[in-house]
């Protein structure tokens, strides 16, 4: 596949952690025992280029969280990457048990096109609301089953592009 912008997707590979059990003991020990984890999420985030050629990308996170009646701004970084021809570039771990999926995060991906011109797409990564963008899919790149999110939009408006 050429490159097209559409070919920059954010995929997230979710995993179930379950715990293990404690080990019986064969005596009694006058002591607490561990409290007891839950199984939770975590899910590791990656930007992916499932064209055939190398693309420069800059990259730009962000998000935010409702902290009691506030808002509160998630600092992000941005950085310029070389992702190669059908290539993942790992971006952060979520972990639903320090809360990580009460936030909404995004990426901003600034690609150069050919014409001297850049396109800038949006992926949102939610938990809850607006996941109409979202697919479950086994994903070329990672090679295992992930959330695929598709750019919200990218600027300038650009064409779909057509299933080769």
């Amino acid at each position: 596949m050429t490159f097209s912008p559409d070919s920059i997707r954010v995929a997230m590979v979710e995993t179930q952690f379950n715990p293990q059990p404690e080990l019986a003991l064969t005596h009694k020990i006058r002591q607490s025992s561990r409290p007891m984890e839950q199984p939770h999420m975590i899910g590791t985030i990656y930007l992916l280029n499932r064209s055939d050629e190398s693309v420069t990308v800059e990259v730009r996170t962000g998000g935010y969280v409702t902290n009691d009646d506030a808002l509160e701004n998630y600092a992000g970084k941005s950085r310029v990457v070389v992702l190669e021809p059908r290539s993942a570039l790992f971006l952060e771990t979520a972990d639903e048990r320090s809360g990580d999926f009460e936030y909404h995060l995004w990426y901003s991906v600034a690609v150069p096109l050919p014409d001297g011109t850049r396109a800038t797409g949006t992926f949102a990564v939610r938990r809850y609301a607006r996941r109409d963008f979202d697919t479950y899919e086994d994903d070329p790149v990672l090679g295992v089953n992930a959330r695929i999110i598709a750019a919200t939009d990218w600027w300038p408006r650009l064409a779909p592009v057509q299933p080769a």
